[in-house]
């Protein structure tokens, strides 16, 4: 309780020192520094949650970004249901299912104590996770054990599902496309050089793809994933259902 509160007032303190000198002191920050206040203001703001991060010291060992094949949960009674990802206009292929804080066995959830998301970061947050009951989900169970702000988790969150793309052979099918669990693995390496087998995981729903999770350490690099993140197709081939 101690830590928790002395946690909570060094990020108040640090918020405050971020309006003083994004806010109050614009002017004389303007005159010394050409027009630069907003820019520093920003890094002040940087710097706030890197150390409210860093001094709360969130306990686990790496991330998980978990992608979520979206044409296959859209063919589920649940995607039927689900008017923002799968009745729309937009036609969705791999989208963040989460960023999974994670230990090497096993994983932390539910920490509590989280701020409540705003409605502004929800819509913000749609175009990569297309569904505000999701958003709201991941945070609680996985964002809460981060240490970090809000902004800041899915912020983290966006910039890893950027750093990874599909396999232009599978990334936007028209068609069902059948493949080996092992083939698509190697796509996705020839697709993300540097990505290594034992850094991500093939996960199908029977024989449809339905996920693929990347391992990753807290400054968002490929790293060896642990014991609890493997290949879960048990089927020769797979199949990749087209975008809907």
């Amino acid at each position: 309780m101690q830590r928790t509160s002395f946690v909570a007032g060094l990020a108040s303190a640090l918020t405050l020192l971020v309006c003083l000198s994004g806010c109050g002191t614009a002017k004389s920050l303007a005159a010394k520094a050409g027009g630069e206040a907003q820019a520093q203001a920003g890094s002040l703001g940087r710097m706030a949650a890197a150390a409210v991060d860093a001094v709360s010291g969130a306990n686990f060992d790496y991330y998980v970004l978990a992608l979520s094949w979206s044409p296959q949960h859209c063919t589920t009674p649940a995607g039927r249901r689900d008017t923002v990802q799968c009745g729309g206009t937009r036609r969705y292929s791999f989208i963040v299912h989460g960023l999974w804080p994670q230990y090497e066995r096993g994983f932390p959830q539910d920490c509590g104590g989280g701020a409540t998301l705003g409605g502004k970061l929800i819509q913000e947050t749609l175009d990569i996770m297309p569904s505000p009951k999701l958003i709201r989900h991941e945070w609680a169970k996985h964002g809460t054990c981060s240490g970090l702000a809000p902004e800041a988790y899915f912020a983290l969150a966006r910039k890893a599902f950027g750093q990874f793309r599909a396999p232009e052979a599978y990334g936007k099918p028209d068609r069902e496309i059948y493949v080996s669990p092992a083939k698509y693995k190697t796509a996705w390496m020839e697709a993300n050089p540097g990505l290594e087998s034992h850094e991500f995981a093939v996960l199908c729903s029977g024989r449809f793809l339905q996920e693929v999770r990347v391992c990753l350490d807290r400054n968002l690099n490929p790293r060896a994933c642990g014991s609890g993140v493997r290949d879960r197709c048990r089927v020769p081939e797979m199949i990749v259902q087209p975008l809907r």
